[in-house]
């Protein structure tokens, strides 16, 4: 489903996420506003896992139809800390996450923008 309001903006505050790689550096990484689906914020980490030398399979974010709920892939040592903001949207009450895990509860991908009619 496309969304013509941005769901995604700094002003939502969720809009940022971390990672450290399997060397113990930790990359910022922020998403431009924006109207994202859950591939969207995938493929925008790792183009920024890329441009950082970290390759893009050890990080993957994806919607899991099974489960209804997103998922992250995890492995080589890799950890991805969301945003509060970003969390809350994909509904992972932990933050921190340094293995293969599901959301909680189905993701709101509206960004708590609500609809203006």
């Amino acid at each position: 489903m496309y969304y013509t309001w941005k769901n995604i903006k700094a002003l939502y505050a969720n809009n940022t996420l971390r990672y450290e790689n399997s060397h113990q550096q930790i990359r910022d990484v922020t998403l431009p506003d924006g109207s994202y689906s859950i591939e969207d914020i995938n493929h925008s980490l790792h183009m920024k896992m890329k441009a950082y030398g970290d390759g893009d399979t050890s990080i993957t974010l994806y919607p899991n139809k099974v489960y209804n709920r997103v998922s992250i892939y995890i492995n080589n040592g890799f950890k991805l800390t969301l945003g509060k903001g970003l969390a809350k949207m994909l509904a992972f009450s932990v933050l921190i996450i340094d293995r293969t895990c599901h959301g909680d509860l189905v993701p709101s991908m509206d960004g708590g923008g609500g609809i203006t009619v």
